[in-house]
């Protein structure tokens, strides 16, 4: 790998590193308390249902730029093996089907740019959303936690916690919150559990760029 190339993957990791993170906080930030507390606008709650709710909101186009620009670095995404580009590639063009084909939620019925029916869209960005979250999961459980022939440093087996520790903490939060809201509807709770994964991802993705614990 070149020089040029691994300066390219390095940028990419921090950039989507701080997308990651600054998307629920932009997204609920603008879309919400500033439209309904400060510009007085009525905002549903079903609005934020989810962070995929949101894409109805003021605060939608956060939504619909960041998803599409952290997809769009994970397609160029060169990484250090075969397996690397594959699931950043594939998980890239999920996270663009996610956009195209958006939720149902929030009282709107997601007519995609197919003009497909709502149901066959819902079903649609399901499927993609689940995967698309899966897929960055997967990267930082299994290929950022990789340590090729050489001993891990000290501060390698400390990155190797992080990486695990955010994977499985977004699929277990964004499932647990996902099973309450099906169970009980609590207002948020998914939103809120949906962030949080957003924020380890970012965490992972900016460790792995060497913003943080670098060598």
């Amino acid at each position: 790998m070149s020089e040029a190339v691994k300066d390219f993957d390095v940028v990419c990791r921090k950039t989507m590193g701080i997308l990651g993170m600054l998307l629920p906080i932009l997204d609920i930030g603008f879309g919400y308390f500033w439209c309904k507390y400060v510009m007085g606008i009525d905002i549903p709650n079903s609005l934020f249902e989810s962070v995929s709710s949101s894409y109805y909101s003021p605060g939608g186009i956060f939504f619909s730029v960041i998803v599409v620009a952290v997809s769009i670095f994970l397609i160029l995404y060169q990484g250090y093996d075969i397996k690397d580009r594959w699931i950043t590639t594939i998980t890239g063009i999920l996270g663009i089907i996610v956009i195209l084909f958006p939720t149902a939620s929030g009282g709107q019925d997601g007519i995609n740019f197919l003009g497909l029916t709502p149901n066959i869209t819902q079903w649609v960005h399901y499927v993609t959303s689940i995967c698309f979250f899966i897929g960055l999961a997967v990267m930082e459980i299994w290929q950022f936690t990789k340590t090729g022939d050489t001993e891990p440093t000290e501060k390698k087996k400390l990155r190797n916690i992080i990486y695990r520790t955010c994977g499985i903490g977004m699929l277990v939060s964004v499932f647990i919150t996902g099973a309450i809201m099906f169970l009980w509807h609590v207002p948020f709770v998914l939103y809120a559990g949906e962030g949080f994964g957003l924020e380890l991802f970012g965490i992972a993705w900016l460790v792995k760029g060497k913003a943080i614990l670098k060598d």
